[in-house]
């Protein structure tokens, strides 16, 4: 019994190990990063600010104990230090590599010249569509629509120019020609990363430009007074950038995948976290067998170390998100909360003479299944003989009207409360059944003496 109880247990053992195996994919991939360019005076800053971009994503384990034996000599680094309790120090092995390559190095200064420069205390021009304006320094004007004039008044908005025009203005400049000089630094960036079923290559370029002899105005000296910047303001502008379209191309290569600990509607805990590159409002969906139909949607509120907790934005109809459930990174679905609507009428008198077609868009409000719970739509409607009349749009004459629904009570097939107003019209209240976009609807006025019957289709 004992030979079989431990045949049992290495059996368990090996399935389990299989299993472990087969479905981790909360493992983050061990990856190593190489940085190459051939400017030497910027490289370290480069290097330091990829590394890091990379770390802080979480979505990758970085082998850096050679890069950090390397650029520990230079001060660049410290916020990688502050990190060197986290970065492995156990022997990995190493899934893949991330390759960064900047070439067509190209730093250079450029001037341009300037004929105005902003003076808000004692400005005598204002830049409007035309161009440069001279303006009456110290005149503030208010619009009285009663006698449709400009009017003096401290407090006012408007300034009068020498070409007898009013402006609304806020931004004054005097004229002072003057160079300005600027540090372009400019580059072409290809990457590759190759980490187990991770990969992906491309390039982009990157340019910055930052003013290297900036000038602002004394007003009270009547003078202008340069500034200067150093070189190194450049570089970390253009390190800034280059790392964010990094980070861009490559981090959505490597979704992050959890699991529903708990569900207490609508919130959910995942159970992934900060240490596995969880961000606050990132989005995680849970899917299908197919992995393609959208079962649920997450939105996330906060985040802790090993835990996210989410707030659900969307359940399919007929789902109910639960524990064990697996979520996966994935961009949020944007509904557009505008409503579109067309539909065929009918008067109480049944006849095509007076039967109708309404055109309306407005804003829509819906619930946690996506569907439609209150609508209100601006258009106009028009009479079927008008549209179908061949002697052209000349003989249209549409009637304005605002109309609007709520739902009464039902899910998927659902009954609404209707209200309608028109111009040179009266006041309609009604009904209607919607099923999916189809739409029915009946109205009457408050007087009953009047009634409209159709349908049509609404987003």
């Amino acid at each position: 019994m004992a030979h079989v109880s431990a045949g049992k247990l290495k059996v368990t053992s090996f399935v389990l190990l299989v299993f472990l195996t087969v479905f981790s994919f909360g493992q983050k991939p061990v990856i190593s990063v190489d940085v190459q360019l051939d400017e030497q005076s910027f490289k370290k800053i480069a290097e330091s600010v990829v590394f890091d971009e990379v770390y802080e994503s979480r979505k990758f384990k970085v082998l850096l104990q050679d890069a950090l034996g390397e650029l520990s000599k230079e001060l660049v680094l410290q916020d990688l230090f502050s990190n060197q309790n986290i970065v492995l120090s156990d022997v990995q092995t190493v899934d893949g590599q991330l390759k960064v390559v900047v070439s067509n190095f190209d730093f250079y200064t450029t001037q341009a010249l300037n004929e105005y420069i902003e003076n808000p205390v004692t400005g005598e021009y204002i830049l409007t569509s035309s161009g440069y304006v001279k303006i009456h320094v110290g005149e503030r004007y208010s619009y009285d629509s009663s006698t449709s004039r400009y009017v003096q008044d401290s407090d006012g908005t408007y300034v009068r120019g020498y070409d007898g025009k009013y402006y609304s203005a806020y931004t004054f400049y005097s004229f002072m020609p003057h160079t300005k000089v600027y540090y372009v630094l400019k580059a072409r960036v290809d990457y590759s990363l190759n980490a187990k079923e991770l990969k992906k290559a491309g390039s982009f370029d990157v340019s910055t430009q930052v003013a290297a002899k900036d000038y602002v105005y004394d007003p009270y000296n009547n003078r202008m007074l340069s500034i200067q910047e150093s070189k190194n303001k450049v570089f970390d502008y253009f390190s800034t950038t280059l790392a964010q379209k990094l980070q861009e191309e490559l981090m959505a290569t490597y979704k992050i995948t959890g699991y529903v600990e708990s569900v207490k509607f609508p919130r959910t805990i995942l159970d992934v976290g900060d240490k596995d590159g969880v961000k606050v409002g990132g989005t995680f969906k849970i899917f299908a067998q197919d992995q393609k139909t959208e079962l649920s949607e997450l939105k996330v509120i906060r985040t802790g170390g090993d835990y996210s907790e989410c707030e659900i934005t969307y359940v399919k109809k007929g789902y109910s998100v639960k524990p064990d459930d697996v979520a996966v990174e994935s961009n949020a679905t944007f509904v557009l909360p505008l409503s579109l609507s067309i539909s065929y009428r009918m008067d109480n008198t049944f006849s095509f003479d007076t039967s109708e077609v309404s055109l309306m868009i407005g804003l829509k409000k819906i619930d946690i299944h996506r569907d439609v719970t209150s609508y209100l739509n601006f258009g106009a409607t028009f009479l079927t003989k008008d549209l179908t009349n061949s002697s052209g749009s000349n003989s249209l004459q549409p009637t304005f009207e605002v109309s609007g629904g709520f739902r009464l009570f039902g899910n998927g097939i659902s009954i609404y409360g209707l209200g309608m107003a028109r111009l040179e019209d009266t006041a309609y209240i009604g009904l209607g059944l919607k099923i999916g976009i189809l739409n029915i609807e009946a109205f009457t006025t408050l007087s009953f003496d009047k009634f409209l019957f159709g349908g049509g289709l609404l987003w």
